[in-house]
């Protein structure tokens, strides 16, 4: 009964932020934390972490980042930049009235979290970031690097920089050539109006400028 009253405390909204539409998942008040999900996922990862934040006092957000779920989905992968997905995030605040905020990310989204604090500290409370490091630009090239390392071996980042990898992957969008590297599968439980697949969106923001593969 309590976790379903939890779960009854989460809300669906999409605002204007950066010139884009960004859908916001969030429950609570108070101060706020920002939460970035990964690749390839939604804001749909953090439905546990939402409501327990909420309960302890916190604003929790968890945006679909541009290029997933219900957020709008930009044609040029340079809109796909670091410093486009951080001004997201600094829009967001702008949007909720809030000066600063705790800046949770996992995955891709734990990158945008560093960034955040590394373009705009004055907005950024703490980082929390799960799985991915803090890590300094490189003299080489990052997609150089990954060559190396990946040497003959499959790469999903190497993978994505081929023209011929989109046109595979949206034969069938549902079950990608590589399930167990890549689960495009959305999750049930989705609110109405997300999209049965995440591939389309996700392919995208996966090869930017910014992405490790650039």
């Amino acid at each position: 009964m309590a976790r379903r009253r939890l779960r009854s405390s989460v809300t669906h909204r999409t605002v204007r932020a950066n010139q884009i539409d960004i859908h916001l998942t969030e429950a609570g008040h108070g101060p706020p934390v920002v939460l970035l999900h990964g690749f390839p996922e939604l804001s749909y990862s953090w439905r546990h972490q939402l409501p327990v934040l909420a309960e302890a006092g916190y604003h929790a957000i968890a945006p679909d980042l541009r290029g997933y779920g219900r957020t709008s989905v930009p044609a040029a992968v340079e809109d796909y930049a670091m410093v486009h997905m951080v001004a997201d995030v600094t829009g967001v605040l702008d949007v909720l009235g809030a000066h600063r905020a705790v800046i949770a990310g996992h995955d891709w989204g734990a990158n945008i979290a560093w960034a955040c604090a590394q373009l705009h500290p004055d907005r950024v409370a703490a980082v929390v970031a799960l799985s991915v490091p803090f890590q300094p630009r490189t003299q080489e090239p990052p997609l150089q690097l990954v060559r190396q390392t990946a040497a003959a071996r499959f790469n999903w980042v190497l993978y994505f920089q081929e023209r011929a990898a989109e046109a595979e992957l949206e034969q069938n969008a549902a079950r990608s050539p590589a399930p167990d590297v890549l689960p495009f599968q959305s999750p049930p439980g989705l609110p109405p109006g997300c999209p049965p697949t995440t591939s389309a969106t996700t392919r995208r923001s996966s090869s930017g400028p910014d992405s490790p593969a650039r």
